[in-house]
């Protein structure tokens, strides 16, 4: 989810639409409604819980243990391009388990997802 800036929000669902495929996340950066300051974008996915319900990190496990008040504060988005998009817990997120076939939930997971997409197809067709 890129903006025209070339800013992509990691862990966010492009149901949450907004720039960067995340509601609030503009030039200036996150939210910025209302008496509310924007966070600057550097404090988005840095590791630390800046906002109460935790939406300023969708791609960190940072606000894992956050209550539960909307997907967007406890579950990571994994694109899984070729093959199927799917949700994790936050706190799965930079645990040194790759969960996303796409890697993005880790630093150093390899994108499997063609190979997933490739063998689910076959699975399909042989049923």
């Amino acid at each position: 989810y890129a903006a025209d800036d070339g800013f992509r929000c990691l862990g966010a669902a492009p149901s949450l639409g907004g720039a960067g495929g995340y509601v609030g996340v503009g030039a200036r950066g996150l939210g910025s409604s209302g008496s509310r300051p924007a966070l600057p974008r550097e404090a988005i996915n840095d590791d630390y819980c800046d906002c109460p319900d935790g939406s300023d990190e969708p791609g960190t496990g940072a606000c894992a243990g956050l209550e539960a008040g909307t997907a967007a504060n406890v579950l990571f988005y994994c694109m899984n391009t070729g093959s199927q998009p799917r949700y994790i817990y936050s706190s799965r997120v930079g645990d040194g388990v790759c969960d996303c076939c796409d890697g993005s939930d880790e630093s150093f997971c390899k994108d499997t997802c063609d190979e997933e997409g490739r063998a689910a197809q076959e699975e399909r067709a042989r049923l």
